[in-house]
């Protein structure tokens, strides 16, 4: 039997400014069944007190990560969750406080194993809102194909083992990866009834149009191309910003002089058990003895 119900695992660097707003977003959800881990990359601000402050609020324990890398920090809180259901949200996520219990609500309801979020800028700048806009369009019609961001992940620990979990390799978009590797077990669906806020802290310091252009030609060279293994792209997950490397060898660009494509992508793998999902599904939530859904 499960000693909470679901595990929310956090990655986080030098995130004090902004992890307070997730975990009192988490103190003040309507359904408490769960534990929180954040996985600290050796932060050099104050990440790590202000997190253990909420430790009489919530069910929480903070993990010392070895590296920075956002997929092996991720992949670390995995390994120490004690529950089957899991969740994956960046620190600087934020939602209303019945989101917990309707998502998990319509993750029953319709049968769910691996589901994300539509996601909002916590802004109110109109260039941030038409953007995210523009990009929830995108995400609506390429989701079941690209995947989705990381920033609000639902799955099943039982899954993210059969794939080995978050591939530490890749240099940018390795949620998206993430979520492709993972559809091949189960389906990939987008919760209708809840949403998340995000910060547009990228947007801001590193200016609105530049930031907007290089997430939405990350998207297209996901969608055509697949993994970033290259360091056309390289994601700097301390100041949460991107810096494009170019090199020399990729001399052919896809999208024009300022963008050169990595030579080696990698090949789909291929489909393997199909009815994975079907029976993880029906033992999952027709579970009698655990009986997790009884406090919804």
């Amino acid at each position: 039997m499960y000693v909470f119900m679901l595990s929310i695992i956090i990655p986080a660097l030098n995130e004090e400014e902004y992890i307070p707003n997730l975990l009192n977003c988490l103190s003040n959800q309507t359904f408490k069944d769960f534990e929180v881990i954040v996985v600290d990359a050796n932060s050099e601000d104050n990440t790590k007190i202000v997190t253990s402050k909420f430790r009489k609020q919530l069910k929480i324990k903070v993990l010392d990560a070895k590296i920075r890398n956002v997929s092996y920090q991720r992949n670390l809180g995995l390994k120490n969750a004690k529950n089957e259901m899991v969740l994956f949200l960046d620190a600087d996520t934020i939602f209303e406080n019945a989101f917990l219990e309707n998502a998990l609500n319509e993750i029953k309801t319709r049968n769910l194993i691996l589901t994300g979020c539509y996601v909002y800028p916590d802004s109110l700048n109109l260039i941030d809102i038409f953007f995210f806009a523009g990009y929830r369009v995108f995400l609506r019609i390429f989701y079941k194909r690209i995947g989705f961001n990381g920033c609000c992940v639902f799955t099943l620990k039982s899954l993210h083992k059969k794939i080995n979990g978050f591939d530490e390799t890749i240099k940018v978009s390795e949620d998206f990866d993430y979520v492709r590797r993972l559809k091949k077990f189960t389906k990939i669906n987008l919760l209708k009834t809840v949403k998340v806020k995000t910060s547009v802290r990228r947007f801001q310091k590193n200016g609105r149009l530049r930031t907007g252009i290089k997430i939405l030609l990350i998207g297209f060279y996901t969608l055509f191309f697949g993994k970033i293994t290259t360091d056309i792209f390289k994601y700097r997950f301390n100041d949460n910003i991107f810096v494009k490397k170019l090199n020399q060898k990729d001399d052919n660009s896809y999208f024009g002089k300022n963008l050169k494509m990595a030579n080696n992508i990698t090949k789909n793998e291929k489909d393997s058990e199909k009815n994975y999902s079907k029976n993880v599904a029906k033992k999952l939530w027709n579970n009698k003895e655990d009986d997790v859904w009884d406090k919804l």
